[in-house]
């Protein structure tokens, strides 16, 4: 059985969540341990290494990582390294942030 602290999100796992993330925005706007909360029993009851702790750490960190790539976004050209092989902005934000 995975352990909580050293199980690593999927990226099915992180799908799961910013779907239902997408389809509950209204949700998002109340207190963020219900909604954590109810993320874990809807979505996660069956992943007894995915907690309540560990999805309100992995929204702080999707946020952050977002936040990032948004402020990235308005400095256009910065990180861009076309010798890389990278045509634009995007891909540096989407390498960056995947969700973004």
């Amino acid at each position: 059985m995975p352990n909580s602290t050293t199980q690593a999100w999927t990226r099915d796992e992180v799908e799961r969540l910013i779907s239902w993330m997408e389809d509950n925005q209204e949700q998002l706007r109340g207190k963020q341990i219900a909604w954590h909360k109810q993320v874990k029993e809807w979505l996660f009851g069956a992943e007894e290494y995915i907690t309540v702790k560990r999805i309100s750490e992995k929204m702080g960190s999707m946020k952050k990582t977002w936040k990032d790539a948004k402020a990235m976004q308005a400095q256009p050209g910065w990180g861009v390294k076309p010798e890389e092989g990278e045509a634009s902005i995007n891909q540096v934000l989407e390498r960056r942030c995947p969700f973004f």
